[in-house]
């Protein structure tokens, strides 16, 4: 899982700017049939089932990471932005930062101080070095998109599927890697059901885009990967009952958690009602797709140190593939 993930974190874009990521592109293309890039952006890899009388079984994550986008520049070169997506600026106080076109910078706190640090874009700046507003827009623009730098570290022992995975972005990056697995598990011994790997776009502004896959696909069910705090990393993957706006449908549900108590894969169920979910969307295209969601237990979400369990990505990876396997 480690080869797979470190291979799709740095080559990484911001909310709105997914469709220019080539390591992803290139990552899925390897291990399905075939892909393309919808009208929305959204990735689509296929792996064609074995079957006749084929179903089409949709797995979808996002695969954005939240970020900022320029706003303007100051007359001392300093560039001011706003946030695209939810993310914890305090995390990222003097950390750098990097803009689509590669340039450089450190998130500065106003009067650079780390007293009263908050999570408001207004009372940061980014500075790239520039000694007035002419330099700065020689080397950014109002419009561009900016990111903490991406950056992957491996916490524990080291011992297999053990392993931590700690930085920016695994919100994204992670559940990427989960279907990449699953997809080249698939590819190995096929499913009797078609089966489309759906990365989508604009994760971070609500999952919008991951209904415009299923319209496109119109898949008889559909399996999310999403991200939750309220398992701790190592807990195992979530079973996702509930969110907000967003029941799980009940026979694929319970399907998934005799799947998981049969192959003794480790696991808990997830209820809340806070939290929204891609599925809601999915679930709502067309004549109504059946959706069931696989969670990720992550600590420190929304944040440069998120941090996600190996062990917890191989677990839903597996129990993904055998949903697929499913007759």
């Amino acid at each position: 899982m480690n080869s797979i993930l470190s291979s799709i974190v740095y080559d990484f874009r911001v909310t709105g700017r997914e469709s220019r990521d080539g390591a992803l592109l290139t990552a899925l293309s390897s291990a399905v049939d075939e892909v393309k890039r919808d009208r929305a952006g959204n990735f689509v890899g296929l792996v064609r089932g074995a079957g006749g009388d084929k179903k089409k079984i949709m797995l979808q994550t996002h695969m954005d990471g939240a970020g900022f986008v320029a706003t303007g520049i100051e007359e001392n070169g300093l560039v001011r932005f706003g946030p695209t997506g939810n993310f914890s600026l305090k995390s990222a106080a003097y950390t750098e930062a990097t803009t689509e076109n590669g340039v450089r910078g450190i998130i500065t706190p106003d009067g650079g101080s780390s007293a009263n640090l908050t999570d408001d874009c207004l009372s940061y700046a980014l500075d790239v070095g520039a000694a007035d507003k002419e330099s700065a827009e020689r080397l950014v623009k109002a419009g561009d998109f900016i990111s903490p730098v991406p950056h992957m570290t491996e916490l524990g022992d080291g011992e297999k599927n053990s392993r931590l995975f700690c930085g920016y972005p695994l919100d994204g990056r992670a559940g990427a890697a989960v279907l990449i697995k699953c997809a080249e598990a698939l590819m190995k011994n096929r499913p009797e059901s078609d089966v489309y790997i759906v990365l989508s776009v604009e994760g971070h502004n609500n999952y919008r885009m991951a209904g415009t896959a299923a319209a496109n696909i119109r898949p008889d069910e559909a399996l999310a990967i999403d991200y939750n705090e309220e398992a701790k990393p190592g807990d195992g993957v979530s079973v996702v009952v509930q969110r907000k706006y967003f029941v799980a449908d009940q026979v694929l549900t319970e399907e998934l958690r005799n799947l998981a108590e049969k192959e003794e894969i480790k696991h808990n169920i997830s209820v809340s009602a806070s939290g929204d979910a891609p599925g809601r969307l999915i679930q709502a295209e067309g004549e109504g797709t059946p959706t069931a969601e696989l969670d990720l237990p992550v600590s420190r979400r929304r944040t440069v140190s998120e941090t996600i369990a190996e062990s917890d990505m191989l677990a839903a990876a597996r129990l993904a593939e055998l949903f697929c396997r499913r007759l």
